[in-house]
């Protein structure tokens, strides 16, 4: 995560195209698919659960994102990861485990995250390919 946070702060969210990320943005009932794809059973139930109470329509997207741009310049300063794991091995876990971790990550708690920022503007199996690219961080 540390180094996801990482790639997602090298970024400028001046550049967010807001009504293109509200005219992505899927409907509940697409979203709900999408976490019963990736978990099963009591998992995708708390999934499900979890996501619904942060879901919010395109409209409250549109809100929360364009505040989110606007805030960004007084925002990133005091954004800062201090004294957090930052290797797989440092948690129990595998390269390949790890990445297959974060598509699901952002389903498993209602707290709203960096995972979901770059889901909702569309920056996250970007993000996710180049903290996992070869060469990269733990290479």
């Amino acid at each position: 995560m540390t180094a996801f946070y990482e790639k997602f702060m090298q970024r400028d969210l001046a550049g967010v195209d807001v009504d293109r990320v509200v005219a992505a943005w899927p409907s509940w009932d697409a979203l709900e698919a999408d976490i019963r794809s990736k978990l099963t059973g009591a998992l995708a139930e708390k999934g499900v659960r979890e996501t619904r109470e942060k879901y919010v329509d395109a409209d409250g997207l549109r809100t929360r994102v364009q505040t989110l741009v606007d805030s960004w310049p007084s925002l990133r300063p005091r954004l800062a990861a201090a004294g957090t794991p930052t290797h797989p091995e440092h948690i129990g876990l595998t390269l390949a485990q790890l990445k297959d971790t974060f598509p699901r990550a952002m389903y498993y708690r209602s707290r709203y995250t960096v995972l979901d920022v770059t889901r909702e503007i569309g920056w996250f199996d970007e993000l996710v390919d180049e903290v996992f690219a070869p060469g990269g961080l733990w290479t």
